[in-house]
């Protein structure tokens, strides 16, 4: 899987796939992620097909955790939409700019809790930005040069930049310049990112909306341009799935998915990248122990492609949870047929 950078998502991808825009100023596609297998390590499957005693083998969570993980699934999934609604990241409240929300010096504080502040420099005119919405910005990065842009279009809502610019920019008017200040937190959080930004590093921006573009469509592009744009939100969702950000690579897979299945008409020649983004969200429901979530999208993905030993493997580690033993037994086994390179293939069960 290649990592995914947020200096791949230049003006020129964008401006080739939305050259109908309306201005008012490669990965494989074998359908896997390399990562370690969750609940059973190599060489305790083989002791999971020579045994009986299956449930010893699997730990599976808590309610409080799924509780847990199905609020922040719910909050984390409300956020790409809800600008221009009632309702911000978190469920904080997002208000409009109004006096009582601007402190002395000019600053908002735009989620209520001291982590995302703007301030606007120059005033905007006419409407906002929605999520789903090509935008055209200039960034200038106070805290380091790699996030400076003279040009720089994205849609919006699809994570494909940092959450402080989707939530920030959503409150912009076109020709509006602003000031981002932001916690890691709506940043680049605690890992940093390689060697251009430190960890759980404030940033501080200025922020200039250029232009305002149509809603991202897919009515009128061609297979080749949807499969360009599919490629580059799959790669984002390998990026946040490397960073165990499993929700918001679940969301980007499974606007993949939607994209495919409901806006393109010819979807057949995108079966294989159907599969594929199927079989990533698979591994993402693994991470966060939702087994119903990860039998359903490996029968998706193993009916468009049968033969992905990793698919295979993580449908038997939903049925090992579910004690579905004989059945988990059977697939495990069809994996090692197919995938005799892994290093727990080799061995006689």
């Amino acid at each position: 899987m290649n990592e995914f950078c947020e200096e791949n998502l230049n003006e020129e991808f964008f401006d080739a796939f939305s050259r109908r825009a309306v201005s008012s100023g490669s990965p494989s596609l074998d359908g896997s992620l390399d990562e370690e297998r969750a609940v059973c390590s190599d060489s305790e499957i083989l002791n999971v097909l020579k045994s009986e005693k299956l449930s010893r083998q699997v730990k599976g969570p808590s309610s409080g955790d799924l509780e847990h993980e199905c609020a922040r699934e719910r909050i984390q999934a409300t956020k790409a939409e809800v600008l221009g609604k009632s309702c911000g990241h978190d469920g904080h409240a997002v208000h409009d700019h109004k006096k009582s929300d601007i402190d002395e010096n000019g600053w908002e504080d735009l989620l209520g809790s001291g982590h995302l502040m703007r301030k606007i420099l120059r005033a905007g005119h006419g409407q906002r930005p929605a999520s789903g919405q090509l935008v055209t910005i200039r960034v200038k990065c106070a805290s380091n040069e790699f996030d400076n842009h003279e040009k720089l279009t994205f849609p919006l809502g699809y994570n494909f930049h940092i959450d402080a610019w989707d939530i920030g920019i959503q409150l912009m008017q076109l020709d509006e310049v602003s000031a981002l200040k932001t916690t890691a937190r709506f940043a680049y959080g605690e890992l940093g990112l390689d060697n251009k930004i430190p960890p759980n590093q404030q940033q501080e921006y200025e922020i200039e909306l250029l232009e305002i573009g149509e809603m991202l469509s897919f009515e009128d592009k061609t297979t080749e341009e949807a499969e360009l744009f599919l490629e580059t939100l799959k790669d984002r969702g390998n990026f946040h799935y490397k960073r165990k950000n499993y929700d918001a690579a679940v969301r980007l897979y499974k606007k993949g998915i939607e994209i495919i299945e409901k806006e393109l008409l010819d979807s057949s020649r995108l079966e294989s990248m159907l599969a594929s983004l199927y079989a990533n969200l698979s591994a993402c429901h693994m991470k966060l122990n939702d087994w119903t979530e990860v039998l359903e999208t490996t029968e998706r993905s193993l009916a468009l492609h049968g033969n992905n030993s990793k698919v295979l493997f993580r449908r038997a580690q939903a049925q090992i949870f579910r004690r579905e033993y004989d059945d988990a037994i059977d697939l495990l086994k069809r994996a090692i047929k197919l995938d005799s390179s892994d290093k727990f293939m080799s061995h006689e069960c």
